[in-house]
């Protein structure tokens, strides 16, 4: 899986902010919140980017699975009529609905902290933002495998 700087970059704030005092958040909040969304940013573009690698087949199987919210089964189905491999997209597409339920709380997780003043909710949101990107980095090496696999194929 490739590195991506600015996740690598937030992910060595994250990893220092979680030993900060409830004195130090307040003046370094605006780092973290900087750096994580420069991260969130680079995540945004290298998934736009491997995406628009795909066939317009699977461009169009993606977008109708994301949009039925099918169980496994029937999405796999309706999947595996244009290709037996496309196990992989509808992992991806579980993924994707993970990801950005992780992305929601690691950002509530950091808005509680900042209105309880808690080192300790901070901690717990930096924990959850890592996890998030990691989410993010496995998303996208999973829709590059996806991208791949369409070119070796077709």
């Amino acid at each position: 899986m490739r590195k991506v700087p600015e996740v690598e970059e937030a992910r060595a704030v994250m990893t220092e902010a979680m030993a900060w005092s409830v004195f130090t958040w307040p003046l370094r909040k605006s780092e973290v919140r900087a750096t994580a969304d420069r991260a969130n940013a680079a995540v945004d573009r290298l998934t736009r980017a491997t995406r628009s690698r795909w066939s317009s087949e699977i461009r169009l199987a993606y977008k109708e699975t994301e949009a039925k919210g099918s169980p496994y089964s029937s999405v796999a189905s309706a999947l595996e009529a244009i290709d037996p491999e496309n196990t992989i997209l509808i992992a991806n597409c579980r993924t994707e609905k993970r990801r950005l339920e992780a992305r929601r709380d690691a950002g509530q997780t950091f808005d509680e902290a900042e209105k309880q003043l808690s080192t300790d909710l901070t901690r717990e949101g930096s924990i959850k933002a890592i996890r998030r990107w990691e989410l993010d980095l496995n998303l996208i090496h999973r829709a590059d495998g996806i991208s791949t696999y369409a070119r070796l194929a077709g």
